[in-house]
C-alpha cells in the first residue's frame, strides 16, 4: 500500500502489480517494462480494482502476445474510472480499444454537466489545462467550452490579442504544462485538434513542438 519501489526487476514487477491491485495512494504512473505474458493474468486482475492510474508503461508492443494484450485491454476498457482518468498505455493494441472506450464514455458523461456561459466555460477550460485539473476541464467542455478555441495566453486566460503575445489552444496549454492525461482527454475524448498551431509568425507551433521543449519526451509521445 506504500507503493514500495524495488530496483531488481524480478522483485519489482510482481511487487508493482501488487501495488496496482492495492490501488495504492499516490500511485498514478506505473513502469512495467520487462513484463512478459507470465505477468499478464496478474496485471489484468490487478487493474480490475484500480481507480488511480493515468499511465501504464509496458515497453511498447514487445511485452505481450496478442492474447495477453487483449486481456489487459479488455480489463481497462471495463474499468470506467481508469478510462475516465484518460489512462495512457504504450501498446497500440491496448491503446486503440481504450481510446474508443474513452470517446464512448465521454459521449455519455458530458450530458451530465450543466451548461455554462460561453466566457465562463472558456475561462474554466484555460485554467484547468494550465493547472492540470482534469475534472474541471471535463466540466468546462461538458458545459459548452469550444475545444478548438485558440485564444488562450500561456497562463490559460482567454481573449488574448495576438498582437500582445502568442496565443494557444487548450491542447497547447496541456502539452506545455506537462499534463498528458489532459492531452489525451482533449484529443481522444473531446476530439480537439492535436495539430493546431499557435500564432508564431509564419510557422506556428503545434502542441507536439511545444511539448518537446525542456524535458518533454513523454509529453511529445502523448501528443
Amino acid at each position: 500500500a506504500n507503493a514500495i519501489i524495488v530496483d531488481e526487476k524480478r522483485i519489482a514487477l510482481p511487487v508493482t502489480i501488487k501495488c496496482v491491485a492495492a490501488n495504492a495512494d499516490g500511485l498514478t504512473r506505473v513502469d512495467l517494462r520487462g513484463a512478459t505474458d507470465a505477468h499478464a493474468p496478474a496485471l489484468a486482475a490487478a487493474l480490475k480494482a484500480n481507480t488511480r492510474l493515468v499511465r501504464l508503461d509496458l515497453g511498447g508492443q514487445n511485452a505481450f502476445d496478442d492474447a495477453s494484450a487483449k486481456a489487459v485491454g479488455d480489463t481497462i476498457c471495463a474499468n470506467d474510472p481508469l478510462v475516465g482518468n484518460a489512462i495512457g498505455v504504450d501498446d497500440a493494441r491496448i491503446r486503440g480499444p481504450v481510446a474508443a472506450r474513452m470517446r464512448a464514455l465521454w459521449d455519455e458523461e458530458k450530458r451530465s454537466y450543466p451548461a455554462l456561459d460561453e466566457d465562463e466555460a472558456l475561462a474554466m477550460l484555460g485554467e484547468a489545462c494550465a493547472k492540470g485539473d482534469l475534472a474541471r476541464a471535463k466540466a468546462a467542455v461538458g458545459g459548452g467550452a469550444n475545444v478548438h478555441y485558440g485564444g488562450f495566453n500561456d497562463k490559460g486566460v482567454p481573449g488574448t490579442d495576438p498582437k500582445y503575445g502568442y496565443v494557444y489552444t487548450a491542447v497547447h496549454l496541456a502539452a506545455m504544462n506537462d499534463h498528458p492525461e489532459l492531452v489525451r482527454f482533449l484529443v481522444v475524448g473531446a476530439e480537439a485538434d492535436a495539430d493546431a498551431r499557435d500564432t508564431r509568425k509564419e510557422i506556428g507551433y503545434t502542441p507536439c513542438i511545444i511539448a518537446c521543449y525542456g524535458d518533454g519526451d513523454k509529453r511529445a509521445r502523448t501528443v
